[in-house]
């Protein structure tokens, strides 16, 4: 086991910078650019007024020596006004890592920075930036973006916004909404890509287990050059989400097994990688705030009902503390969420949800899932649990808290997973079509829709306006009116960005419906053959109108287009669906409007590796909305180069 004490000096030097190192031992030497030496890159995080997180990997002269040198920061490319020279040093316990804060900058500063090992091997040179003063008018840009599995596709929307960044399209950051790895590596055949995990002697397990297992998943992701010059080029705002620990995970608990398996051990490894391989800024932020910098501890798996694993469980989720709130001017806050640390288990039971359905935290009955999630407040005898949560009480509270204080004119909340309701009206898992509202994932705030309505009703008696949630994880493009359809009405704004590489919804569904029903209706509701032979989402269609009038459409061919503009929405609040999509996001928020744009990207594109030299994959396609400044509610999406189906370009 690592040395606590060890490892604890080892990160407080790579964050903070030995400053008691002599004169820079580089001065003295030639440079020359090693980007060997540096094999992650450069990147940036978390921009404040007056500092910015700066992260390097920079590998030692000598394997398994330590590694020296100093940090470089410039308010001009070629580094003739230096603002900043910091003494760094890192070394194995840290995996090679060196993360600086950066403070007393100017804000609103563009910054050119590199790392110099004590030889002269230099980094390549990366570009941040501090936010702009709280009072500063000036728009706010950025991506954002969610799901990058390595192994299933490649990084074509990292490509496109470097491209349009050369092009003189700029963004302030990239936020950055979690699955940033992948702990599990698939074995099969027709991936994009292959990983494997170090050779080790005997059977492994097919997901990450050890704090090196994680290290080496950051390490190959990293290696990819178009993420590591997104990263180089803009700093990231950056959250997690189940990947970087356990697929589908609670607290420090994993579901490989439905029942749950207690991973304490886990969990403290894959945050200390997390904070190893992220440029975030926790500790030391001003204001109320709840984030706080990684602190390694000792513990051991053991079940949470018992004093001892309830106090290791403890100990691993608190470990690393990440939502934050990060101010860009006067137009805008973000509010970072952590939706895996403190919330409860899934609400229905395993071994109930799997009389129920196929899966246990997927097409499951919206009563059942309400009368769970109630708890004790159900007044059900069958039901001996609490209220469930998706923050917890103290993230809850930091977060209405923090939104009631706010006064820019934009609140964004990052979450990892979506607010909005995503059901079906009905239920096939008996091999019949059933008329039932089902939930399609309950891992998300359909799996907890007592603290939904909860936070919404709560915006609306604050009188909190302009509150937009930005998220990730269904790998589908969406957007919707938070709380229209639901018992408290319109009270907020939702943009759910697809996954960079992930595999997309459509596909993901589409494949496992047709391998449990391959023949009859069902499998129709989720796609088609199109007139030359091609898989049409009709999933969409589903999802957006109701099976019954699905299914009509079906039988006609196609739903013409008066129809559509007539047919009434089953998701009330939906606005906008792509479930066939990969790709990134735009925003760009001003005094009256928040605008998203949507860049699409197809699976034949995820396909095609991203080849140095060769031309750059364009978007497929592109959507784009707009929402009014004062009122929950949002244009009609505007299609770009065509658009996903059922709808139709104009």
């Amino acid at each position: 086991m690592i040395n606590r004490r060890t490892l604890l000096l080892a990160l407080s030097a790579t964050t903070f910078a030995a400053t008691a190192r002599p004169a820079f031992a580089a001065h003295a030497v030639p440079r020359r650019l090693a980007p060997d030496v540096y094999p992650q890159g450069v990147a940036s995080g978390d921009p404040t007024e007056d500092g910015v997180v700066l992260w390097t990997r920079m590998l030692p002269p000598e394997a398994g020596g330590a590694a020296g040198g100093h940090l470089e920061v410039a308010t001009d490319a070629g580094f003739a006004s230096l603002i900043v020279e910091r003494a760094v040093e890192t070394g194995p316990d840290a995996d090679y890592t060196v993360r600086v804060v950066v403070d007393g900058l100017q804000p609103g500063q563009r910054l050119h920075y590199r790392f110099v090992r004590d030889d002269g091997a230099m980094s390549p040179t990366g570009m941040s930036r501090t936010a702009p003063a709280a009072d500063s008018a000036e728009d706010v840009q950025f991506a954002f973006a969610s799901c990058q599995n390595f192994q299933t596709g490649h990084y074509h929307a990292y490509r496109h916004l470097l491209t349009r960044g050369e092009d003189g399209a700029d963004l302030d950051f990239v936020l950055f909404l979690g699955d940033f790895i992948y702990e599990q590596i698939f074995a099969m055949s027709g991936l994009a890509r292959d990983l494997a995990w170090p050779e080790t002697d005997g059977a492994r397990a097919d997901h990450a287990v050890t704090l090196d297992d994680y290290r080496h998943l950051y390490r190959t992701y990293l290696s990819d050059p178009w993420l590591q010059r997104t990263r180089g080029r803009w700093p990231f705002l950056s959250i997690w989400d189940d990947h970087e620990f356990s697929n589908n995970s609670w607290q420090s608990v994993s579901t490989y097994d439905p029942a749950g398996t207690p991973a304490q051990e886990r969990k403290m490894a894959a945050n200390q990688a997390w904070f190893e391989y992220i440029p975030a800024r926790l500790s030391g932020l001003a204001g109320d705030q709840f984030a706080r910098d990684f602190e390694l501890a000792d513990v051991v798996n053991s079940a949470l009902d018992t004093p001892e694993g309830a106090a290791a469980n403890e100990t691993a989720t608190h470990s690393l503390v990440i939502p934050r709130r990060l101010r860009w001017g006067a137009r805008l806050d973000l509010f970072l969420t952590d939706s895996r640390s403190f919330r409860s288990e899934h609400p229905i039971p395993p071994e109930r949800a799997l009389e129920l359905s196929f899966h246990p935290h997927a097409i499951l009955p919206v009563e059942e899932i309400a009368r769970w999630d109630a708890g004790r407040a159900a007044a059900d005898p069958a039901v001996d649990r609490p209220v469930g949560t998706m923050w917890g009480d103290t993230q809850k509270a930091w977060l209405k808290r923090s939104l009631k204080q706010s006064d820019a004119t934009w609140k964004v909340c990052a979450l990892s997973v979506p607010m909005s309701p995503m059901t079906l009206d009905y239920t096939f898992v008996r091999h019949a079509i059933e008329p039932v509202e089902t939930a399609m994932n309950i891992d998300a705030f359909d799996g907890y829709p007592a603290e939904r309505l909860e936070f919404l009703r709560y915006l609306q008696a604050e009188n909190i306006e302009n509150v937009v949630s930005l998220t990730g994880d269904h790998h589908m493009h969406f957007s919707s009116v938070l709380g229209e359809g639901l018992d408290c009405g319109p009270a907020s704004n939702e943009f759910a960005v697809a996954g960079i590489s992930s595999t997309n919804y459509f596909r993901v569904f589409d494949l496992h419906v047709r391998r449990l029903y391959p023949d009859g209706m069902i499998p129709r509701l989720f796609s088609d053959a199109g007139p030359g032979g091609e898989r049409v989402a009709w999933l969409n269609s589903t999802i957006l109108y109701g099976h019954a009038r699905t299914a009509g459409w079906l039988e006609a061919g196609a739903p013409d287009a008066e129809a559509l503009t007539t047919a009434e929405l089953r998701n009330t609040g939906l606005r906008y669906l792509d479930s066939d999509a990969y790709g990134v996001a735009l925003a760009r928020a001003t005094a009256d409007r928040f605008d998203v744009e949507y860049l699409v990207f197809t699976h034949e594109d995820m396909m095609r590796p991203a080849h140095e030299g060769e031309p750059a994959i364009a978007p497929a396609r592109r959507t784009r909305i707009t929402v009014p400044s004062g009122r929950p509610e949002q244009s009609a999406p505007e299609f770009i180069g065509g658009a996903p189906f059922p709808y139709t370009a104009d």
